[in-house]
């Protein structure tokens, strides 16, 4: 699904680039959208860009679930907000 919707170039809009950079912008107890992380990078259509928040929260759920946390919408639904809930791991 992800080549059909980014094409078959890179994209920094993949969630392990994402999960990364949060770590890295962002520091314990802090909350984020993923426009505010990508911050003027964050020129994706708007169904593109739903389709690469569910595939975000999927892979934060499995991989990072004692580490960022899915807190609930904002932006009159329409933003996912997550916080860092623990300290950045040296395995990431």
């Amino acid at each position: 699904i992800r080549n059909k919707v980014f094409g078959d170039e890179e994209s920094i809009f993949i969630p392990r680039e994402a999960v990364a950079r949060a770590f890295e912008k962002y520091e314990l107890n802090d909350f984020f959208t993923l426009p505010e992380l990508y911050g003027d990078s964050w020129n994706i259509a708007r169904g593109v860009a739903g389709v690469f928040g569910k595939q975000f929260f999927e892979y934060v759920e499995k991989k990072y679930p004692g580490m960022i946390k899915y807190v609930g919408q904002v932006n009159c639904g329409r933003h996912a907000q997550y916080q860092i809930i623990s300290e950045v791991r040296t395995d990431l």
